[in-house]
């Protein structure tokens, strides 16, 4: 099998039930008739089992992950960079029309309500979305708001105890699945502490704890082999968010801005 499909399926193998690493190892190892039928018998499995499979990796369809199987066969006509071009451009339109059917303006805009009605929040972000916390913090930083990160989960000993009832905690994960982390979070939520998730998987345990849930997409298939950011629909995520915030509050942000301009802005020699 090609170099690219073998590393699409690597990286898609941390979300494959045991049937679906079954029907990877057979792939890998064999090479893949053109009828979804004949290949199901093979491996002694559903044609339905091999379209979620499919699916898995990216692909709409079995026929469609043939159809990229055979054209990247041959290596005698390597997948030239105008073609990785037009399959990059391809996931990213995927995923803003995934992310985009995902986020849910009312919640933007009771969260929205939230954030204005404190001085600052909190919010967790670790490993890549980390990344995604900063770009956060910037944005409304610059609209008066403090705002502190959380990086990783041995950082909640010490900012655990700290947030009280009332306070609120945005916490950034696309899979949701951190189980240290989610007994951190059931603990807060005792405490009166409003919990906001943004995340992927929306049957989490952590979104299942959330006063709010911003739902963005998950990365699978190609991208998630690297070529696509994973901080991407996190990021869009963000942008809502912020975008629906400046609508509601314009009025009070430019107040607050005219008033600070004297230190917001440098000094005149």
């Amino acid at each position: 099998m090609n170099n690219d499909l073998q590393m699409t399926i690597a990286y898609a193998r941390v979300r494959f039930t045991r049937k679906e690493h079954q029907i990877a190892d057979y792939l890998l190892a064999n090479p893949v008739p053109d009828k979804i039928e004949q290949l199901a018998k093979q491996i002694n499995v559903s044609a339905s089992s091999l379209t979620r499979f499919t699916k898995k990796l990216g692909f709409s369809s079995f026929k469609e992950f043939y159809y990229r199987y055979q054209q990247q066969l041959n290596e005698k006509t390597p997948v030239t960079a105008d073609d990785q071009h037009s399959a990059l451009h391809h996931e990213y339109i995927n995923i803003i029309h995934r992310v985009y059917e995902l986020l849910d303006g009312e919640t933007a805009e009771k969260l929205s309500q939230a954030i204005h009605a404190r001085p600052g929040f909190h919010v967790y972000g670790a490993g890549f979305s980390t990344l995604a916390a900063q770009d956060l913090k910037l944005r409304f930083r610059r609209l008066g708001k403090f705002v502190d990160i959380i990086a990783d989960v041995d950082s909640m000993d010490m900012y655990g105890p700290l947030l009280q009832a009332g306070d609120l905690l945005l916490v950034i994960s696309l899979n949701g699945r951190n189980e240290r982390l989610v007994k951190y979070l059931h603990t807060l939520k005792e405490r009166g502490v409003i919990l906001v998730c943004m995340t992927s998987d929306k049957k989490s345990r952590m979104a299942a704890l959330a006063d709010y849930v911003l739902l963005t997409s998950s990365l699978h298939g190609e991208e998630s082999t690297g070529m696509i950011s994973a901080q991407l629909p996190l990021l869009m995520a963000i942008d809502f968010l912020y975008c629906h915030y400046i609508t509601q509050f314009r009025d009070s942000i430019d107040t607050w801005m005219e008033t600070e301009k004297s230190y917001l802005l440098p000094k005149s020699q």
